[in-house]
């Protein structure tokens, strides 16, 4: 469950995206995405260093290259495009051109970490705002299917990137932050005495089997020094398809990726906090 992964979707993906900004056709479109199918490869081993972020840049790399060397006349057969949906698990017989781009809908990460992440912490929220203190944790056992997990790669993550793919310190940070944030992913969030004591205290106890990030659900349970154990039981984190995030949750993301532009974007709606994030960067 924590060997290779395919980021074939995003060179193919990129592929399509630059071919349109080329103004290329249907065809030029489905031949610039075929030149990109052999570009794609990848590892969750990547997973908490530079190498993760670097494989999107790849994969954008990869599809750019693609789509010119189509509009420069390189050859290519789209039916390639169907063995590898079939390589990563896809079915075209399940695809209708009709249909909207995400079927399942569109999942925000309300955190700043792997996907994977956000039930989770989001379970452990739960038990916070109940009143759980980090002091007063003597252990905290959660309970999920294996492939719910999978990319979690790193139990004793010493860096903010190994903590984005950590379900230890994630469980750490949703206890002991307002806010888990940007700033409880750097290398001194991570560092931070108290999330080490805490994330040593958490336990995985992984289910076999599951398909998917969100299958199941995720059991928390926090067993303190002293008293009776919490605990909660999480299908969908906030974010999720079938949990969408409210009004104030995306306006609280957005600020937070805004930074110096916060306060001029919340104000806005998502049309024009896009013209102003772009007039600012000047593009």
């Amino acid at each position: 469950m924590r060997g290779p992964m395919f980021p074939g979707p995003r060179k193919t993906a990129a592929a399509a995206c630059a071919a349109v900004a080329d103004g290329a056709g249907p065809e030029g479109i489905a031949t610039a995405m075929a030149l990109a199918v052999p570009a794609a490869g990848g590892v969750q081993r990547a997973f908490g260093t530079a190498a993760k972020s670097l494989q999107v840049a790849f994969a954008a790399d990869a599809g750019v290259r693609a789509a010119r060397l189509a509009a420069a006349g390189a050859s290519a057969d789209p039916a390639a495009l169907d063995q590898w949906l079939a390589l990563v698990g896809g079915d075209a017989r399940r695809l209708s051109p009709a249909g909207p781009a995400v079927p399942d809908g569109l999942a925000v990460k309300l955190f700043p970490c792997c996907y994977a992440l956000q039930r989770p912490m989001a379970a452990m929220r739960e038990l916070r705002s109940g009143g759980l203190a980090p002091g007063a944790v003597e252990r905290i056992v959660v309970r999920t299917p294996e492939a719910a997990v999978a990319p979690l790669i790193h139990d004793r993550p010493v860096t903010g990137l190994q903590g984005k793919f950590s379900l230890p310190y994630g469980i750490a940070a949703a206890l002991l932050d307002e806010h888990p944030g940007f700033a409880a992913f750097t290398d001194a969030g991570v560092g931070r005495p108290a999330a080490q004591s805490l994330l040593r205290r958490v336990t995985l106890e992984a289910e076999p089997g599951g398909e998917g990030l969100l299958d199941g659900a995720v059991d928390l349970e926090a067993i303190p020094r002293d008293g009776a154990a919490q605990r909660v039981t999480l299908e969908l984190p906030p974010g999720a398809p079938g949990r969408p995030p409210t009004p104030e949750e995306l306006r609280a993301k957005v600020a937070e990726c805004a930074g110096p532009l916060a306060e001029a974007v919340t104000g806005l709606d998502w049309d024009g906090a896009a013209a102003l994030l772009r007039e600012r960067l000047g593009g």
